[in-house]
C-alpha cells in the first residue's frame, strides 16, 4: 500500500460557511469602453452597433435597446416622454441643448401615452438613446423612409454643435430630435422611431470618411 503524505498542516483549515460553499468561477471582466476603437474604417454593421452597446458608446434610457432597433448598418433612435414646442428651431453652439432649451421652450407634451403635434410648429423631443463616441468614431442621423411618407420633417441635434445630423467624433451626451410636420396633426408615442443613425470609424491615415447610405 502506498504510502499517503499529509501536508494539511501546511495551511491553515477553511472553517464555517466558507468552507461549505461550492465553487464559483470568477466573474467576467466588464466591457471597457475604447478611447480609440480599434476597428478597420467604414460604416459599423448590427453586430458591431450590439457592440457598442454593450461598450457603453450607445447609452440608453430604456432597460435595453430592443433588438428591432439594430438594422444592418443602423440604429433606430427612439422618442423620449415629452416633446417640448419651441418658437424656432436652433442649434447650441456653445451650449447644451438642455439650457438652450430652458429658455426656448414654449409649451410641452406628455408622449408616454401618446400625444398629438400640431402643424407647422417646431417641437424638440429628447431620444433615450445618448452617445460616448471613441475619438476616431463620428455619426450622421437621417429620417427613416417612413417619416418622409407623413410628411414630417425631423433632425438631429447634439450639445454644442453647429451641424444638424452630424455628430462629431468623441461626442459625449445627449441626443435631441426636432419634429416638425408640415401638414397635419401627429400622434406619436413614446419609444416610436422616426430618425435612425449611423456610426462611422474614421480612416487612421486622414482619407474622408465614406458618406453614410
Amino acid at each position: 500500500m502506498s504510502e499517503v503524505a499529509d501536508v494539511s498542516h501546511e495551511v491553515e483549515p477553511i472553517e464555517g460557511e466558507q468552507a461549505a460553499a461550492p465553487w464559483c468561477p470568477p466573474p467576467a471582466a466588464e466591457p471597457v469602453w475604447p478611447e480609440t476603437w480599434d476597428l478597420p474604417p467604414g460604416v459599423l454593421p448590427r453586430q458591431r452597433l450590439r457592440e457598442a452597446e454593450d461598450l457603453g458608446i450607445i447609452t440608453t434610457t430604456a432597460v435595453e435597446i430592443p433588438e428591432s432597433g439594430f438594422q444592418p448598418a443602423s440604429l433606430d433612435l427612439l422618442l423620449g416622454p415629452t416633446a417640448y414646442r419651441i418658437g424656432s428651431s436652433f442649434l447650441p453652439g456653445d451650449c447644451t441643448v438642455r439650457e438652450r432649451l430652458n429658455r426656448l421652450k414654449l409649451d410641452s407634451v406628455d408622449l408616454r401615452s401618446g400625444g398629438i403635434l400640431e402643424p407647422n410648429r417646431p417641437y424638440l423631443i429628447p431620444l433615450m438613446e445618448g452617445l460616448k463616441l471613441p475619438s476616431n468614431v463620428r455619426a450622421f442621423a437621417n429620417p427613416k423612409s417612413s417619416t418622409g411618407r407623413v410628411d414630417i420633417f425631423t433632425r438631429v441635434v447634439t450639445d454644442y454643435s453647429h451641424r444638424f445630423d452630424d455628430i462629431a467624433p468623441g461626442y459625449d451626451g445627449e441626443l435631441w430630435l426636432e419634429v416638425f410636420s408640415r401638414s397635419f396633426l401627429v400622434r406619436v408615442q413614446a419609444g416610436l422611431a422616426l430618425n435612425q443613425i449611423r456610426f462611422i470609424v474614421e480612416d487612421p491615415t486622414g482619407a474622408p470618411a465614406p458618406p453614410p447610405a
